[in-house]
């Protein structure tokens, strides 16, 4: 065999064989029974050669296969008839410009059920990644039941360009359509007080609305239809709307994303032996909107 390592514990499963288990027809090898053996040597693909198989005893039943090699008789068979234990293949590879130890390898085969799971590491996140959660941190505040945070500027000297022509545009747009669809104006000035009574928005005084700054922004809103829910008209504030080559969207961050890959919570089930999982509550149908 060529690289070999020792090491002081391989911290491997106890196994078990017992010839009263083997069929008939394989019981008349030299094969010896052992009870709570510690496997002591791992053998990788660089010496794959002792496993070639030299002859095969096999009787065409989905019991145990049994092949001679160059090591000897090898048994191949179910887990729950040849040991209590879980068994796991492991083919590892340690070579001389490597700092990793053996050990290092089947501990974490054992730990992660050789399922791909790693730890995970540090990396450096974008500038905008890290600009957006700095202002999320500085000015996210809890207000009763619900959170109110800031508006993630992509700079600190944004200075957005005038606006209100834009909107007005689009509103008497807008007013067009009203005059032509007698639902839409129905349904559209049905949800704009449902917002102003819930508070979602409100009118301004005279004195907020002649006050005019360098980041003032009229923001265009219209309705859509989801053709999966006949009837049901989405109300959309329109971000990306443009004036003068500027959007709101194209001066705010998107923010971090928070979410974790699905694989990845998935994964986390096998690392403990209790997985807790979260939802989100179902909203209630005056929610929904």
């Amino acid at each position: 065999m060529r690289d070999v390592r020792t090491v002081s514990n391989l911290q491997l499963p106890m196994q078990s064989l017992s010839i009263s288990d083997l069929h008939y027809k394989h019981r008349h090898l030299p094969i010896r029974q052992y009870s709570d053996a510690t496997p002591e040597l791992l053998i990788g693909l660089d010496n794959a050669h002792l496993g070639i198989p030299r002859r095969t005893a096999y009787d065409g039943s989905r019991e145990h296969t049994v092949v001679l090699t160059k090591l000897g008789w090898v048994i191949y068979g179910t887990a729950n008839t040849l040991t209590q234990a879980r068994y796991h293949s492991l083919f590892a590879r340690v070579s001389d410009e490597t700092s990793d130890k053996l050990e290092d390898l089947v501990n974490d085969l054992i730990t992660n059920e050789n399922m791909g799971v790693s730890e995970v590491k540090q990396v450096a996140e974008p500038e905008y990644v890290a600009r957006a959660k700095k202002l999320l941190n500085e000015h996210t505040k809890r207000d009763g039941r619900k959170f109110e945070t800031c508006l993630l500027w992509r700079r600190d000297d944004v200075k957005l360009p005038e606006s209100r022509k834009m909107a007005e545009n689009r509103f008497l747009a807008l007013g067009r359509n009203f005059r032509g669809d007698n639902h839409l104006k129905r349904v559209y000035t049905t949800i704009m007080v449902e917002y102003v009574e819930r508070g979602y928005c409100r009118k301004l005084g005279k004195e907020e609305a002649e006050t005019i700054s360098e980041r003032t922004w009229y923001l265009p809103h219209f309705g859509v239809y989801n053709p999966n829910k006949p009837g049901k008209l989405t109300f959309v504030f329109d971000a990306a709307a443009e004036s003068q080559g500027v959007s709101l969207n194209s001066e705010l961050l998107s923010g971090p994303d928070l979410s974790q890959p699905l694989a990845t919570v998935l994964m986390k089930f096998i690392q403990k032996p209790i997985g807790v999982g979260y939802r989100r509550d179902v909203p209630s149908s005056e929610d929904k909107r």
